[in-house]
């Protein structure tokens, strides 16, 4: 049962001719308030969900429902949504709310932590030149950590963190670090709301003018345009097709090069977008920023004449690697060979502060053959092994061995630590890189058209959009498509495997884009994938860039939904796991 809403105190006269709503947004149960105010085009409340997480800081991690006069709405992206007691959250438009005069309502967010928020439409307004919406205009304080446990939690989180004399005080810093309750940037909050443009936008709203292109045109970029990453990268005159209406204001388009712009591409361009996991062929452009072509005329595109290579950053892994060979960070990683470890070894040997504590993995013929503790006291000699990399001089009691560096892993403390952890990343990914991946992996899966956030147009007729009973927010009912046999996990959800009381240097992701789809994986390596902060941060990509809704692990079990217990069908693959095709998933029936 839904919980009941205080309304507006009074009735609004708002103009519904007028393009841009205005919202306030505050976290219940907090005080002093945490809120922003928004001002966006019309939009459904699915898309309102993610101006909402973007303009607070959430990591949208957790389900969420909105609560809008005794009825619940969240998003159908999942199978596990009951359609008898949440309805679909792409049919309601504040637009429609404002019709119906409904100025307030909840967004609830983490049905554990139970982040509750109220939104009200404060007003209508006109769009202001040269603003790209939507934007936030003014907020106050910063969002909660996720999973501190609610407004409660919160609380007494804040108060261990700024007490020293607190029990909890060390584990919470160590946890959550320096949080500053009060810290608010409007501005990187519009930065990241502009980089969520490409995702909204789905259905045109009300008010809004007719698109200059539409899906499948042929267009071109003006000239003086740049990349919006790379701002070395000119883009004028590339040349491209329209995938993808963003109905916004300005409007926005989703456009994919042509093979013949993509072949007179500077190749940094590639490297980069490799690098930053982005999709080469594709790319988000405002209205502004293009203009008609016929695919008679000739090819004419900008190139880089000032290319400048971004600084290394020290926190990322890569760049510290590029460091060690006094390269840039538009230059790849180089491959394992005998002068790249010979060098790597003289990196090594001036930067290594021995003895030092260990944790050691037996994954190699060297070394113990149980895991656990040791101390490495040196470099072996000779320090180079062609198979196994760099060796060392390591003693467990008495005993003394020879152990590759990229079997141990030092305590994140420890001085060394960076240093072992940047050698194996390097040494494992460039395996990764040019190993046995096979078709199965993202950066070797063929393109394909799909529709990342699920909201298929043609599943609205937009005529009957305003053919709502009176005392209802709603269109005729969605029929909601139940799970094959091919297909019994839901669309969206990842699976993580790896690793296991045997390794802690692998981990595979993989997402289901649609019904009968093989699923797209990703492999990420490093002396510890638990602890590792390139791991982390490439993860969040992936979940990101697929929209990434559930995650099919527990406590204690990184595995396969199947090892959850899901079922797929007896006798057939477990669609999560490429290294096991053809064998029986443990949660299969007997």
């Amino acid at each position: 049962m839904a919980r009941k809403v205080p309304q507006s105190a009074k009735p609004k006269d708002l103009d519904p001719s007028l393009p841009i709503y205005q919202l306030k947004i505050t976290v219940r149960d907090i005080q002093p308030s945490i809120w922003r105010r928004v001002q966006t085009t019309d939009c459904s409340l699915s898309e309102l969900h993610d101006i909402i997480q973007v303009s607070m800081g959430w990591d949208d991690a957790h389900v969420h429902v909105f609560e809008v006069e005794g009825r619940q709405y969240t998003d159908y992206g999942s199978w596990d949504v009951d359609p008898y007691e949440y309805r679909d959250s792409r049919r309601v438009r504040l637009s429609k709310l404002v019709e119906k005069r409904c100025f307030r309502f909840v967004y609830e967010y983490d049905f554990g932590d139970s982040w509750r928020h109220t939104v009200e439409i404060e007003n209508t307004v006109q769009p202001e030149p040269g603003i790209r919406y939507p934007r936030c205009t003014a907020g106050k304080r910063a969002c909660p950590p996720e999973d501190c446990g609610g407004p409660w939690g919160y609380e007494n989180l804040v108060e261990a963190i700024h007490d020293p004399a607190h029990k909890d005080h060390g584990e919470k810093v160590e946890w959550y670090g320096g949080l500053d309750p009060e810290q608010f940037d409007l501005d990187q909050v519009n930065r990241d709301l502009l980089s969520s443009r490409r995702w909204l936008g789905r259905r045109r709203g009300k008010q809004l003018p007719e698109a200059s292109f539409g899906e499948g045109q042929l267009v071109r970029v003006k000239p003086g345009v740049v990349h919006s990453r790379y701002p070395d990268i000119p883009l004028g005159g590339w040349e491209a097709t329209v995938t993808r209406v963003a109905w916004l204001i300005p409007m926005g388009y989703q456009v994919r090069w042509t093979e013949r712009t993509l072949a007179a591409a500077h190749a940094i361009y590639f490297k980069r977008c490799s690098q930053d996991d982005l999709e080469s062929a594709e790319h988000f452009l405002e209205e502004g920023e293009l203009e008609a072509v016929s695919s008679e005329q000739p090819l004419e595109m900008e190139q880089p004449q000032d290319l400048a290579a971004r600084p290394l950053s020290m926190d990322d892994p890569d760049d510290r690697v590029r460091a060690v060979f006094g390269l840039t960070s538009d230059d790849p990683l180089p491959q394992v060979s005998d002068p790249t470890q010979q060098q790597f070894l003289g990196f090594l040997r001036s930067h290594l502060s021995f003895p030092f504590e260990a944790d050691y993995w037996p994954a190699s013929s060297l070394g113990p053959k149980e895991q656990g503790k040791l101390t490495v006291e040196g470099f072996a000699d000779p320090p180079l092994d062609p198979v196994e990399g760099i060796q060392c001089r390591a003693r467990r009691g008495t005993a003394e061995y020879r152990v590759p560096l990229s079997t141990v892993a030092v305590a994140k403390e420890d001085s060394n630590f960076d240093y072992v952890e940047d050698y194996t990343y390097w040494l494992w990914e460039c395996e990764a890189r040019d190993g046995e991946a096979g078709a199965y992996f993202e950066e070797d899966i063929e393109d394909e058209e799909f529709d990342l956030d699920g909201d298929e147009e043609e599943e609205f007729d937009e005529k009957d959009e305003d053919d709502f009973e009176e005392d209802d927010f709603e269109e005729d009912e969605l029929d909601v498509e139940e799970p094959t046999a091919e297909a019994r996990f839901p669309i969206g959800t990842v699976a993580l495997y790896g690793p296991d009381d045997k390794t802690t240097t692998k981990i595979v992701a993989g997402v289901i884009l649609h019904p009968g789809a093989e699923p797209i994986l990703k492999r990420w390596v490093a002396t510890d994938v638990l602890t590792s902060l390139k791991v982390s941060r490439g993860m969040d990509k992936f979940f990101k860039k697929y929209g990434v809704e559930r995650i099919g692990m527990s406590e204690g079990n990184m595995g396969c939904p199947h090892e959850e217990g899901e079922d797929f069908p007896v006798g057939g693959d477990c669609p999560f796991c490429p290294y096991w095709k053809g064998k029986q998933g443990s949660g299969a029936a007997e």
